[in-house]
């Protein structure tokens, strides 16, 4: 199956081709708020969107994976109830993430949202806590926006789009979310 094809059936995605413009290595994060506050000193341009690639020596990783669902599909806080946490130790992968500014918060998490996986591409999942020994770490600010909505009936007749969803982003993705 193709990106596109894959794309159609993902609720959301963030997607990007990928140009690092800076580049910089890190070693010895010993957390998730750590690593923000590295990436927060790296940032150009707080006021734009930068895509981030990171490529290393992981040595402990807690992720989470929303289980997939079916019609009629729940609320994301009734996902979360389900989803999956595991740990991994040790381990040599690629996390690729987001950042955006509050002022964007209506069309993305604040702040970071950042995804891990394996070099061999067998476990992943969002990131919720990390201790890094060493990686290579890459940004590139985004210039540009491009949206596009659901042309389907369940989309047009929603009722639970127009609601202020901070405190559920607060609440579910951990120290990467940024509401100040």
């Amino acid at each position: 199956m193709g990106l596109i094809s894959r794309l159609q059936t993902t609720p959301y995605a963030a997607v990007t081709f990928f140009r690092p413009v800076s580049s910089f290595s890190t070693h010895n994060i010993n957390s998730f708020k750590q690593l923000v506050t590295v990436l927060n000193q790296h940032l150009n341009n707080r006021n734009v969107p930068y895509a981030i690639h990171i490529k290393g020596y992981f040595s402990d990783l807690k992720l989470r994976a929303v289980r997939g669902a079916q019609p009629p599909y729940p609320s994301f806080p009734e996902l979360v109830k389900k989803q999956a946490i595991f740990n991994l130790k040790d381990v040599e992968g690629d996390a690729v993430g987001i950042f955006f500014p509050v002022y964007l918060s209506k069309l993305n998490v604040p702040g970071y949202h950042i995804h891990f996986i394996t070099k061999d591409r067998q476990t992943g999942g969002h990131i919720l806590e990390t201790k890094i020994s060493q990686a290579t770490i890459e940004l590139m600010p985004l210039d540009q926006i491009t949206v596009k909505f659901p042309q389907t009936p369940e989309f047009e007749q929603s009722k639970k789009l127009n609601k202020d969803n901070l405190k559920l982003m607060l609440n579910s993705f951990g120290d990467g979310v940024q509401p100040d």
